[in-house]
């Protein structure tokens, strides 16, 4: 089995960046990534949610997948998504990841046949994939798109298995956390994905967070997780309502193209999603513009 990992910090799930026309562009994550290479992240999650992966075809996926390996010190941690809608191909695509260079991969639940969904259809689902995946696997816990909540006797369970490394929960599910965390092996790492959580989560055991406001915010995202693990809980709550806004701004609020607005606030390049996902119109671009500004977030001094 592949070799245990520190996901202990923060890892932004960072964007697919594209042209105007909606090809992916190469230089533009290139350059993204040369920037946040001078943050101290624990690692980077490519092609998750919030880099369009399921409007990726598989050919895409890879491209983009090669580009950041070629530009992500070794010394960071590469975490790939991994979601196919059958475990044959998910086991195919981590294979082709491992030979890339991956560290890990996020793998969410199967959910198209949602009414045949049930708890031990994932179970056998993802026991199936850990067997099999050169790579170590994350659970990945997203109701909000998958429609299905994993129960907590399944990550339990799936948590025995060797090549299962942890657990993202992305739904802010504090009921589950409270009972996983009764009875988990201590390898298994829990990382919070939603940053309206992550003060909790942090508090409960999770050793760190895949969050989306951390591509844009990145200073408070871990001002707030240091301040915790030091106990300046003072510190720490505030941390957390100061990162709300924006949060919610850049996930439910916007989506995708909210956070890609975000990004070329800030300096970097953000561009446009793919269709059906539409960029945000001058309202909310204003928005976005006014949280950045109390947030105090610009480019940076040229």
């Amino acid at each position: 089995m592949p070799r245990p990992l520190d996901l202990a910090g923060i890892i932004p799930p960072i964007p697919t960046p594209f042209q105007e026309n909606e090809e992916f562009y190469p230089k533009a994550l290139e350059a993204n990534l040369c920037r946040w290479n001078e943050v101290p992240f624990r690692g980077y999650l490519i092609l998750g949610s919030n880099g369009e992966a399921i409007h990726l075809n598989q050919k895409d996926q890879l491209c983009v997948l090669e580009t950041a390996r070629g530009h992500i010190p070794e010394d960071r941690l590469l975490l790939v998504g991994a979601s196919q809608s059958a475990a044959k191909d998910t086991v195919e695509f981590l294979r082709q990841a491992a030979t890339i260079g991956a560290d890990a991969a996020l793998v969410s639940t199967p959910c198209y046949f949602k009414s045949q969904m049930n708890q031990g259809a994932v179970l056998q689902y993802y026991t199936r994939i850990a067997e099999e995946s050169p790579l170590p696997i994350l659970l990945y816990n997203v109701p909000q798109f998958t429609g299905l909540n994993l129960a907590a006797d399944t990550v339990i369970r799936l948590a025995k298995h060797a090549n299962v490394l942890g657990l993202k929960e992305s739904a802010g599910n504090m009921t589950l956390l409270c009972e996983v965390f009764q009875d988990l092996p201590v390898s298994f790492q829990v990382l919070c994905g939603s940053a309206g959580a992550f003060y909790s989560a942090l508090n409960l055991g999770a050793v760190g967070g895949i969050l989306a406001v951390a591509c844009v915010a990145w200073e408070a995202c871990f001002e707030l997780f240091e301040s915790t693990r030091r106990g300046d809980q003072e510190t720490a709550r505030r941390k957390q309502l100061e990162l709300v806004p924006l949060a919610q701004a850049v996930t439910a609020q916007f989506g995708v193209g909210g956070l890609k607005a975000a990004l070329a606030i800030r300096g970097f390049y953000g561009g446009p999603p793919r269709a059906p996902l539409t960029p945000p119109g001058e309202w909310a671009l204003g928005q976005l513009r006014q949280i950045c500004a109390t947030m105090k977030i610009s480019p940076p001094a040229r």
